[in-house]
Order: structure tokens, then C-alpha cells, then sequence
């Protein structure tokens, strides 16, 4: 049976030409600190989508966005991964980050942030670029779902997973201000499961759909993973039950396991993903 498609992974992407001036915020410490625009609300940006600034005001705010801040973890990849499963889309590896942010906020409709460089050899490179006045570009990386309004192509029900550094701005304006900002990623040799058709100038939408939900769970739900270690030999089906709030697994034997999830997990999916199923 095809699955069913709940939303889409979106990658921002798309070519600039612009002349940018940048400066740089604090040379305080190891790291300089660079200041810009991450990205506009309200506007059709070169890939043909429309992100709302109320939406980009909440995702920066959030309270998974404010503890990662808080703890230094607020960091993007060098470039976007190219494994286009739902668990890899979104997790940061930490051996390939190469920015950290230290501070979101909002003008008007455009997302402000301060950033620096990671403390790896990624880092180093992001730094010393910064210094000698390279102008590195981000791009968003998020969950959501597109919908027509009003003859725009708006992405809804977003979820801000982190801005990845890469070569191209998908907004005109997405440059520094005090230095750089939001941007939008190329990607030369996509991985399997890529729908090329949608690389070049328009970024990448990666479908998110009920197989990959699941798939999700499976990977990221310690209390199934206890389950289906035990019984995964004989392990038939597996189905959201109870608003999203628990997992029931059949055996072929006809035996049914029902598993709760963690609060987290149902925070990562529910809102974001399976309300849209």
C-alpha cells in the first residue's frame, strides 16, 4: 500500500548575486561573532515559498530553541545532510556542525541572529573566513506542509529544526547586516530518495509520510525499541492509538502490545506531523 503523505522536509536553495557588506559584531574571546539575517517572513522568497513571520517568531522563541541557546547547542551543519530520512533531516550531527548561534530574534519580519564559529576544525575554517571578510550564507532546514493562500505557496505548521551554512540565499535581503545571514543550499550529488526534479533554483521538499513517522518512532522511542527488541521476531503491525499518545503492536500470534510514548516524542511528532495524517 503507497503511504500516505503527511508534510515535507524543507531545504531551502537558491542562487544570489547580491553585494554584500559585512562586519563583524565582537572579536572577544577565540571566536569573532557575526550578526545578520537569517531569513524574511511574509514574502515570496527565489523558491517560489511564503514563510509567515508569526510563525518564524514562534519557532525561534520555542522552548526547544531557548534551551538549546541556553546550553550552546544551537548549532548548524556545513551544508544540508543528504540523507533524506525523517531521523537524519532531523538531527544535528555534531561532528559536522560548524556554527553556533547564540541569539535569535525578530525585525519587523525578518529573523536576526548572532553567531560564531563551532569549536572544530569546521569552525576554525567558519572563523578565520569571517575574519578575512567571506560572506557565508545559511539555510533553513524545517519540517512543515504547504498550503495555497491567497495564491502564495505558504509553508504552515512549521517546525524549525536549525539554519544550515551553504552557499546560496533564498531572500534577497538575507544578508548581514552586521554580517551574514539566512541562505539556501545547492546540493551537487543528492542521495538516494532525492527527488532530483526539485534540486537546482527550488531547494528540496522531502516528503515526510506515515512509513517515515513510524520509522521515527522506531528509531527515537526508547520504550518501543525495549518492546520490539523483544518481540520484533514475531512483530506484525504497529499503529498510533489514543490521540497520538501510544503504540500498539500486534504479533502474528495475535498478541497486543500497547506501549506508551515518551512526552518528547509525542511533542516531535504530534504537533508537527501526525495531525496533518
Amino acid at each position: 500500500m503507497e503511504s500516505k503523505k503527511i508534510g515535507y522536509v524543507i531545504l531551502e536553495g537558491a542562487p544570489s548575486t547580491e553585494n554584500i557588506d559585512i562586519n563583524i559584531v565582537s572579536e572577544s574571546g577565540r571566536r569573532v561573532t557575526a550578526e545578520g539575517t537569517m531569513q524574511s517572513g511574509e514574502e515570496e522568497n527565489r523558491n517560489g515559498r511564503c514563510y509567515l513571520t508569526s510563525d518564524l517568531a514562534r519557532e525561534i522563541s520555542c522552548p526547544r530553541t531557548m534551551e538549546l541557546i541556553r546550553t550552546g547547542n544551537m548549532k548548524g551543519e556545513a551544508s544540508h545532510p543528504t540523507d533524506s530520512s525523517m531521523v537524519r533531516q532531523q538531527t544535528i550531527d555534531v561532528a559536522n556542525t560548524i556554527v553556533q548561534y547564540t541569539k535569535f530574534w525578530m525585525e519587523g519580519n525578518d529573523v536576526k541572529a548572532q553567531f560564531r564559529g563551532t569549536n572544530n576544525a569546521l569552525g576554525d575554517a567558519f572563523d578565520m573566513d569571517l575574519r578575512e571578510g567571506s560572506l557565508p550564507s545559511f539555510s533553513l532546514r524545517a519540517l512543515g506542509s504547504l498550503e495555497n493562500m491567497h495564491g502564495r505557496n505558504v509553508v504552515r505548521n512549521l517546525r524549525m529544526i536549525t539554519y544550515d551554512n551553504v552557499i546560496y540565499p533564498s531572500h534577497p535581503n538575507a544578508y548581514a547586516t552586521k554580517v551574514v545571514s539566512e541562505s539556501a543550499n545547492m546540493i551537487s550529488t543528492p542521495a538516494a530518495g532525492y527527488d532530483t526534479s526539485t534540486i537546482n533554483d527550488k531547494g528540496l521538499l522531502i516528503p515526510i509520510t506515515n512509513e517515515s513517522v513510524m520509522n521515527y518512532i522506531k528509531t527515537e522511542s526508547a520504550n518501543i525499541k525495549s518492546i520490539i527488541n523483544q518481540i520484533d521476531i514475531f512483530y506484525e503491525s504497529m499503529k498510533l492509538i489514543d490521540n497520538d499518545t501510544r503504540v500498539q503492536l500486534v504479533t502474528k500470534a495475535g498478541d497486543t502490545f500497547v506501549i506508551n510514548l515518551e512526552s518528547y516524542i509525542q511533542d516531535e511528532i504530534q504537533r508537527y506531523v501526525i495531525s496533518h495524517m
